[in-house]
């Protein structure tokens, strides 16, 4: 583990100051040597009582520079990650929850603030360093419809970085649901539809919510006389519930097909 030998007293102005400098001389360039500068930075200035500082300082520093830069910001925490010089906990706890949190406020000043928000988290997701999972915070924080357009912009910003087909698989890969971010199962189908991520398909959504509507519209109540009584009568056939989910074969087609594209990709990926 590579230790941060700062100073843990550090002030405001000095935060400020050193965090501007990371962002103008080394995230603007964006290449691999000046991300190692730029984690050499931040392990020689910052100390264990300073790095969550740092972490939700350069999130809010980066949000409204370019898209290059926010990816670089991105690829610095990946680095950071992996040399051990930040720990998970405090990334998702001071940087990214905290971010989160105030989206509200943020979304009223940045009207593209989750995309450039995603811009920023989607190297730690498809690099692996952070598990997709982390995403399910996002329940006991946000509104659905708020958690819809982060974990939209999230995941389709990977699907154009990394392509669908691996993003698919982490999505398996992690065991997320629909149900880790949609309360009512009737709601998990339009909630998909509405944010652009029917390629992830259904998953156990699906057979959860064909259950619900073969439950629901497979019995008929009827009265007879003055007494209430319950006819049963299974109409469940008449019931279609179609997937926007691939087949097992379809997909093992498409993987198939994919694997050379999937080899391209995978030299695509900034790697440290």
């Amino acid at each position: 583990k590579q230790q941060l030998c700062g100073n843990p007293s550090m002030t405001q102005e000095d935060l400020a100051q050193i965090i501007q400098d990371i962002v103008t001389n080394c995230l603007a360039k964006g290449d691999h040597k000046s991300i190692e500068a730029a984690s050499k930075v931040v392990s020689n200035k910052f100390h264990e009582k300073t790095i969550g500082e740092f972490v939700e300082n350069l999130l809010i520093e980066i949000l409204e520079t370019n898209q290059k830069t926010r990816i670089s910001g991105g690829n610095l925490l990946v680095l950071l990650l992996k040399k051990s010089i930040l720990d998970q906990s405090c990334l998702v706890q001071s940087g990214l929850n905290k971010i989160v949190e105030n989206a509200a406020d943020m979304f009223s000043v940045i009207p593209d603030f989750w995309n450039f928000l995603a811009d920023i988290i989607s190297p730690l997701f498809y690099s692996q360093t952070l598990p997709l999972g982390v995403l399910k915070d996002s329940k006991t924080i946000l509104t659905e419809e708020m958690i819809g357009k982060y974990i939209s912009s999230v995941l389709n910003q990977m699907g154009k970085s990394v392509g669908h087909l691996k993003v698919k698989k982490l999505w398996r890969d992690s065991d997320l649901d629909w149900a880790d971010f949609v309360e009512k199962v009737e709601n998990i189908q339009p909630f998909v539809e509405v944010h652009k991520l029917e390629w992830l398909g259904l998953g156990r959504s699906e057979a959860t919510f064909s259950s619900s509507v073969q439950d629901l519209s497979g019995i008929e109540f009827g009265m007879l006389g003055t007494s209430s009584t319950s006819s049963l009568v299974d109409v469940s056939s008449a019931v279609s519930f179609e997937s926007d989910e691939d087949d097992t074969s379809t997909e093992s087609e498409e993987e198939s097909q994919c694997e050379a594209d999937e080899e391209e990709e995978e030299e695509a990926l900034i790697s440290f």
